[in-house]
């Protein structure tokens, strides 16, 4: 979806995919207060700062992330959207990603959080 809306938009679309920051370049597992929320909450500020409209994609789940995104949404304000997919269809986008093999249903039925909202609007 992220990628469908970048090129829909064109230039001026800002995205930060979490898998990428924190699987690949920091190699980190999903934890409360991992190094990766930083990281992200750093690029989103960035982005956000310089004007972009950002789009930040990844399963966030709101125990490790939504006191970043509060700050976020406090310093910055606009409007912020939380994309509901139920779970089947999280496995079916999931299907087609370069990265499918790595992972399947099993390990992301332990990830997924239904209606997983962060307490802000």
């Amino acid at each position: 979806m992220a990628r469908a809306l970048r090129e829909r938009y064109g230039y001026g679309l800002a995205w930060v995919e979490q898998d990428y920051l924190r699987r690949v370049l920091l190699r980190e597992r999903d934890i409360p207060d991992g190094k990766n929320i930083g990281l992200i909450e750093t690029n989103v500020r960035y982005c956000l700062g310089a004007g972009y409209v950002t789009v930040l994609e990844g399963i966030l789940h709101a125990k490790h992330y939504a006191p970043m995104l509060s700050h976020l949404h406090t310093d910055f304000g606009g409007q912020w959207y939380y994309f509901d997919l139920p779970f089947e269809e999280t496995v079916r986008r999931h299907a087609t990603r370069p990265q499918a093999t790595e992972f399947g249903p099993e390990q992301m039925r332990a990830w997924y959080r239904e209606r997983d909202l962060y307490g802000f609007r």
